[in-house]
């Protein structure tokens, strides 16, 4: 016979099993650009030629590519169509730029290792949103209930996975608009120059 206390551990850690929610897959990966600047005069037309991110005619010294899908599985039974199984993920590639300091002057070593922190945090954030998102989308689909058909179900699993994905554009470019595309946190080069 099981003691209070071990009872209540027992029933506590089933609860924590049956209420933790399956955290989203989250795979990232970092593709750097090398950068030879030898002089402060040179450094950001340096970071600009190197750089391999471009959109709409500008050149941007880092991006963070999100890519999040999901999956589910069902099973029928009497009261219909109901999710068994779902899992999320977010796939992020990152690129920034990488100086070779051992061809840098310290002049330059300095700005960069003020300026690319900020750089760093701003393609994070862009991380952070994609993650949520992934993990929204879970749980949305955990609260679908029963359909009808299974056909169904998956209509409006898919919706709210699109509708989701639609949200997470609209916060990455909100955010990019609030931040001038990370100018506002100190990610714009151009201003540790003088």
């Amino acid at each position: 016979m099981l003691s209070n206390k071990a009872l209540l551990t027992c029933l506590f850690l089933h609860w924590l099993l049956l209420s933790s929610s399956h955290a989203a897959s989250v795979r990232e990966q970092y593709i750097y650009y090398p950068v030879i600047a030898v002089s402060v005069k040179s450094l950001v037309q340096k970071v600009d030629t190197a750089s391999p991110i471009r959109y709409e005619g500008k050149v941007f010294h880092g991006y963070t590519d999100s890519k999040v899908s999901w999956q589910f599985y069902w099973e029928t039974k009497q009261e219909g169509c109901y999710l068994t199984k779902i899992i999320s993920a977010a796939n992020i590639t990152i690129t920034l730029p990488e100086l070779d300091k051992s061809r840098a002057s310290p002049a330059v070593i300095a700005i960069w290792d003020q300026w690319y922190p900020a750089l760093y945090n701003h393609e994070q954030n862009h991380k952070k949103h994609a993650v949520a998102i992934a993990e929204e989308i879970e749980k949305s689909l955990q609260k679908l209930g029963p359909s009808r058909t299974c056909k169904r179900l998956e209509e409006k699993a898919n919706r709210i996975g699109y509708e989701l994905i639609e949200k997470l554009n609209k916060m990455d470019r909100a955010y990019d608009r609030k931040t001038k595309n990370g100018e506002l946190e100190g990610a714009r080069l151009s201003t540790y120059i003088n």
